[in-house]
């Protein structure tokens, strides 16, 4: 951290030879400004913002004193440092009313100037760091009451309109709507990225709302946001994704004229990005267009079609199954503009029709039908038309499997694997999502036979998972506590202290020092 010092002294040699000192015993100190007296003084320290003004007393046109109090009715943030060969009590007492509770006698000895030096940067240190962590903290709780209004719908709603007038979002536009950005690789996403810049002739609003690893939540708010502006909006956004390397789709809602209905455009942002397995012809989907699309009453899929799949199946040609399935797909969405109740019934369809030589009651039995085979409402878990065809292909050739079996197998038992995966995997990012999709399960019934099956939430097992590898870390290795918190998994070192203490009943060190005396 460097800090910028000004010297006001109307002796030009003594002047230069304070900032020879400065530059030499504390070259944090940097640059060194030098002002003739205490007019240029004042105006240098507006323009130049230091940090810390040393200052001579006496000094013609306007002496330290009066340059000090100039700069004090300005609420001007610098620290002071008188610097007086005169010792008389009246003069102490002038500047101690003004703030100043650092002197230092001419002629300057150089062991005090520096010692002087080095604890007033020390002060402006602790006093940044303070305003930064209080800041912070403020843009966290307020990303957290955005964050539950828009996904949820809950919150204070005091403190909600609190949180939009602080951004600068309430009562200043006429129309609002929510966009939502789904990073396809989360892990290059940066914790802190600024909004695109629009212009002023744009006279666009945007504020960024976290949300989990892989979603960013964009508030816009403007005088006249229609689709081709929201259209921008996007585009402008999937542009600043691009250049941090981050693969991105855009879902963009519907425009309120109210900012309290920012909830609805963000559950229709949602619904608008679900869609983005069809591949439409941008990366940014507008709800508005979803509203144009009609169904298609025709049946998707031809008997002919239909029959050679059924042969490739009965053929246990897995191959040959993954041509013909792609060649239908491929034919369809050049041919047709789909929905998603479209791709659904002829996904369902084709799913289905697998099953006609497989016993009902196998099927019954088997679990991994049981989570998979009925979640086709589900489908905006799939990015691509790929994932679902992989999806499709992957269902076929476990019922070919199935087939071949002579008797009714054993069910997997896919907590015991979820529990396996976790153990291998638990100082990464292991979301509810990441690991539901890993077993092909909704992550709704995943979490709800987690629960039954153990007892407890996914999260607090992860959690008690996660704080035993930090417990055995902190009793057999000296890593500091900010490496431990890394290692199972956690970035944020605050957040993993509290957990730790609210599972163990003591901080992590406490904990390490309790270990070492036993």
């Amino acid at each position: 951290m460097t800090f910028k010092v000004m010297i006001a002294e109307d002796e030009s040699e003594k002047a230069k030879g304070i900032a020879y000192l400065v530059e030499k015993y504390n070259p944090e100190c940097t640059p060194v400004l030098i002002a003739a007296d205490g007019v240029e003084g004042y105006e240098m320290a507006l323009r130049e913002n230091p940090d810390i003004i040393l200052t001579d007393i006496r000094m013609p046109n306007m002496d330290g004193l009066e340059m000090i109090r100039a700069l004090r009715d300005r609420e001007f943030p610098a620290e002071f440092v008188v610097l007086s060969g005169y010792a008389e009590f009246n003069y102490a007492k002038k500047a101690i009313e003004l703030g100043v509770r650092n002197f230092i006698t001419k002629p300057v000895d150089e062991m005090e100037l520096s010692g002087t030096l080095q604890q007033v940067c020390r002060e402006i240190a602790e006093k940044r760091s303070t305003e930064d962590s209080r800041l912070k903290m403020n843009d966290d709780m307020r990303n957290y009451v955005l964050r539950d209004f828009l996904e949820k719908g809950e919150g204070d709603i005091y403190k909600v309109k609190e949180s939009l007038e602080q951004i600068g979002a309430a009562g200043t536009y006429r129309e609002y709507a929510c966009l939502v950005a789904e990073c396809e690789n989360p892990d290059s996403r940066k914790e802190e990225m600024e909004c695109p810049d629009f212009g002023e002739e744009e006279e666009i609003f945007l504020y960024c709302v976290k949300s989990d690893p892989e979603r960013l939540i964009f508030l816009a708010a403007g005088d006249s946001l229609d689709a081709e502006k929201k259209k921008m909006i996007g585009e402008k956004c999937l542009c600043l994704m691009d250049e941090n390397n981050i693969s991105t789709s855009i879902g963009i809602g519907g425009t309120y004229g109210d900012c309290m209905q920012l909830p609805k455009s963000y559950e229709e942002a949602c619904i608008a990005l679900n869609y983005r397995i069809l591949k439409m012809k941008s990366r940014e989907i507008l709800y508005e267009q979803l509203c144009d699309l009609e169904s298609n009453q025709e049946e998707l899929i031809t008997d002919q079609e239909m029959e050679r799949l059924r042969e490739r199946i009965d053929r246990f040609d897995q191959e040959g199954f993954r041509v013909a399935l792609k060649s239908i797909f491929n034919r369809i969405l050049s041919e047709n503009q789909l929905t998603l109740p479209d791709l659904q019934k002829l996904s369902l369809n084709i799913v289905l029709m697998g099953l006609h030589n497989i016993p009902l009651a196998q099927i019954q039995m088997n679990e991994y039908f049981g989570k998979n085979l009925f979640t086709l409402k589900s489908i905006e878990k799939f990015r691509t038309i790929e994932q679902l065809e992989n999806w499709i292909i992957n269902m076929i050739n476990s019922m070919n499997e199935l087939m071949v079996k002579d008797s009714i197998p054993k069910k997997k038992d896919v907590i015991a694997e979820a529990k396996e995966y976790i153990r291998q995997h638990y100082d990464q990012n292991v979301s509810l999502n990441d690991i539901s999709r890993q077993f092909y399960i909704n992550p709704s019934y995943f979490s709800q036979l987690f629960k039954k099956k153990t007892g407890m939430t996914y999260q607090n097992y992860l959690a008690e998972y996660r704080i035993d590898r930090a417990a055995k870390l902190l009793e057999e290795t000296d890593l500091r506590i900010y490496e431990v918190c890394q290692m199972v998994g956690y970035s944020d070192v605050n957040h993993f202290n509290q957990l730790f203490e609210r599972l163990r009943g003591m901080k992590p060190n406490e904990y390490r020092k309790k270990c070492r005396n036993e």
